[in-house]
């Protein structure tokens, strides 16, 4: 069932490039010495959002109380298959963890204290090529590395129940992909306009022929725990690209509008790009915090069987 979740002087001309030049070398080197703070994790690299949770030694995942804590890893979305893909999740202007996120880290859901961790999975790069229909697509990459990042967290203590995944594009469709593979191994995913193969108008014929096998391996899961939020107009997925996820037990797919969400406008650009903007950060942290502490609540009554 599709949900909605919206309403629908001459010295200045030669100072300004000047000036240009000096704002960007500054965003730049802010964004450095932020990047520079990344730990090294199993499956790639990434870091704890303020406010960081307490951990004990030298270990960037051994939670001081695994037990009062729930964790939320965000993956970012990726870039083609032969273009390195950029994290910066701790680059508050120019980052790639939304602001929405940026905003829950800390909160009390269901009586834990929700962590939230930036990841940088170590694939950037794919080895698919549609010309032969052959070579491992990026997305299974980085799925294989989320996989790696879970697995550390369990074995530090975390319980599967408060562990969840989020992700935004092509980290969304990762999350998904684990969460088939791998149903016990966390409470829920979020993933918000998942796509992989790249927009609709210029998909080929191959990259089509990869996401129909896909779709069919999603579609056989028993169950999986996941908000999937799509967007009007995506060029990539849009909300009726993305019905048959809402045929598979225990998935919410919610339609957003990218021009207004509960009365409030949204900001030009992309409709994939709407959960990194303003009107999304103000109007849905709630709602991505009930479904959050409602997972949690729920966790005993779905059981592992029904997981």
């Amino acid at each position: 069932m599709l949900l909605t979740w919206a309403s629908q002087t001459a010295f200045g001309k030669r100072a300004l490039p000047c000036l240009a030049l000096l704002a960007f070398m500054v965003a730049a080197s802010g964004s450095s010495l932020a990047q520079s703070n990344l730990a090294r994790v199993p499956g790639g690299s990434g870091a704890w959002l303020a406010p960081t949770p307490a951990l004990t030694g030298d270990n960037p995942l051994a939670l001081a109380d695994p037990q009062g804590t729930a964790v939320l890893i965000f993956l970012p979305g990726s870039s083609t298959e032969g273009r390195p893909d950029i994290c910066r999740p701790l680059d508050s202007r120019l980052g790639t963890t939304p602001q929405a996120f940026q905003r829950l880290a800390g909160r009390t859901l269901a009586g834990k204290t929700l962590a939230v961790f930036g990841f940088c999975s170590e694939t950037k790069l794919g080895s698919f090529r549609k010309d032969r229909y052959a070579g491992e697509p990026k997305v299974i990459g980085r799925k294989n590395d989320l996989r790696t990042l879970v697995e550390a967290l369990r074995a530090a203590g975390l319980p599967a129940e408060q562990l969840f995944l989020a992700g935004h594009s092509a980290g969304g469709w990762a999350a998904l992909l684990l969460q088939r593979d791998r149903p016990f191994e966390i409470n829920a995913v979020l993933a918000f306009a998942p796509a992989f193969t790249g927009p609709r108008a210029t998909r080929t014929e191959s990259w089509s022929r990869l996401r129909r096998e896909m779709i069919t391996r999603l579609s056989e899961a028993e169950r999986l725990q996941a908000l999937v939020v799509a967007v009007q107009g995506d060029p990539y997925n849009r909300p009726q690209d993305l019905a048959f996820l809402a045929q598979i037990p225990g998935v919410r797919l919610i339609g957003l509008s990218s021009d207004e969400l509960e009365g409030r406008p949204c900001e030009a650009g992309s409709p994939h790009q709407l959960i990194y903007r303003d009107c999304f950060s103000d109007t849905q942290v709630d709602r991505i915090a009930a479904y959050l502490e409602q997972s949690l609540q729920g966790s005993d009554q779905r059981g592992p069987q029904n997981r």
